[in-house]
């Protein structure tokens, strides 16, 4: 008994490392297929991204594979949301509102007394060569980056814009910042940058006691 229970012993003993051996390139070979199936697929460029060259929602009725809908499809991740934020009136209810017939009224105000003490640092921007390939010519020169707008001009400003004319504007160089709230009816930066950019510039301007022209 004793000798048939040393030998069964030795047997496992022989048998660990193996098994060992076995159990790491399971793990292995499972790590290698998890990392290939978790591999982000390369992003799209402007252009490939671009909604009517990817065909959403074209055609009567589209195809079922181009259909955008709420809540019936991811509507709200890239590249979708390209054709999303510009379709939002035919996802989900919305009503215009009135702003009455009363004439308007000052909202109340205070201002923090450590305002002053806020500093902005210009944003370095992304690049520029890519952001001129895209060839959007209302911005010559500018970048984008982590949803910046970066101008890359003199005074070094940079925005936070929405397809609808939204938009956080610092230039740090007039120590100013607008915040413009708006719907305009058509959306995309292009439409509104020619009217709403030189505005903004010409603002800076004024506040530097520059001459504005």
């Amino acid at each position: 008994m004793t000798i048939m229970r040393n030998a069964r012993h030795s047997a496992r003993q022989a048998g660990e490392p193996s098994r060992r051996w076995v159990g790491a390139a399971s793990v292995l070979g499972l790590t290698a297929l998890a990392s290939q199936g978790l591999a982000s697929p390369p992003l799209l460029t402007a252009v490939e991204s671009d909604p009517v060259a990817l065909g959403w929602m074209q055609g009567f009725p589209p195809p079922p594979e181009k259909i955008i809908g709420q809540p019936d499809s991811d509507y709200f991740s890239f590249p979708k949301l390209r054709w999303t934020v510009c379709h939002f009136r035919e996802l989900l209810p919305t009503r215009r509102v009135s702003r009455g017939l009363e004439a308007s009224r000052p909202l109340p105000y205070a201002l923090d007394p450590n305002i002053d003490a806020v500093t902005f640092t210009p944003l370095e921007g992304g690049d520029r060569d890519a952001f001129a390939r895209v060839g959007y010519a209302n911005l010559p020169g500018g970048s984008y980056r982590g949803m910046w707008w970066v101008l890359h001009n003199d005074h070094g400003a940079f925005a936070a814009r929405g397809v609808h004319g939204q938009t956080i504007y610092v230039d740090p160089t007039a120590r100013m910042v607008i915040v413009r709230f708006a719907s305009r009816p058509v959306a995309g930066n292009a439409a509104n940058d020619a009217t709403l950019l030189p505005v903004y510039q010409a603002l800076a301007e004024y506040l530097m006691g520059r001459k504005v022209e």
